[in-house]
């Protein structure tokens, strides 16, 4: 199941490079990162990042995320581990791959997102934090998200204060998003999020 993730993520670079070779402008393309909650074991923590390629209206996006229950142990360390490739001590360890339309005006913009997950369930010992069980399947995750940016190109400054360089359309973004996952064990969730990237086209 790695090298078909590995594999679809060269997939996606690859397009984006060519895409921006032969596109006038930036190409549009963002990581996310997101902290929330979801109904996953009766009540959880999530905690995840996303990679985000457009082109026109379409979307393409990689994401990953953790689930972990709130009153285990180690629920601070968690937040702070949103892009962490392992998931020994979490419920819920998911890859999703989606498809769907996001829509810019101004500095705003709004998606919405289906495609397949990938999910290792695992039901966890709360004493020791030792994994019971394990399952595995896959699911239909759905997303809706909302991104509020800079409306026009920014120099970049130095902490947040200092501006350095030309003026760039990379630059940040916040907001937040609604999702979850049909499957074999359905959640729904919502959660914040913080990003970098292209946001939309600066010609």
């Amino acid at each position: 199941m790695k090298k078909k993730l590995y594999t679809a993520i060269l997939i996606v670079v690859t397009t984006l490079c060519y895409s921006q070779e032969k596109k006038a402008g930036n190409s549009i393309f963002y990581a996310d990162f997101l902290i929330g909650g979801s109904s996953v074991s009766g009540g959880s923590v999530n905690a995840g990042f996303s990679l985000n390629y457009q082109h026109n209206k379409n979307l393409l996006t990689f994401k990953r995320s953790l689930s972990k229950k709130f009153e285990d142990d180690g629920i601070l360390v968690f937040f702070f581990l949103p892009f962490t490739v392992l998931d020994t001590g979490v419920n819920v360890a998911e890859n999703s791959f989606l498809y769907g339309r996001r829509h810019i005006k101004n500095g705003f913009s709004y998606a919405f997102s289906t495609g397949i997950s990938f999910i290792r369930f695992n039901e966890i010992n709360n004493t020791d934090q030792e994994i019971i069980s394990r399952d595995n399947f896959i699911g239909l995750p759905l997303e809706v998200s909302f991104h509020w940016f800079d409306t026009d190109k920014e120099e970049m400054k130095l902490f947040g204060l200092f501006p350095i360089g030309k003026k760039t359309g990379f630059g940040m973004s916040s907001g937040f998003k609604l999702y979850g996952t049909i499957s074999k064990k359905s959640y729904i969730g919502a959660g914040l999020v913080l990003g970098f990237g292209y946001y939309k086209n600066y010609n």
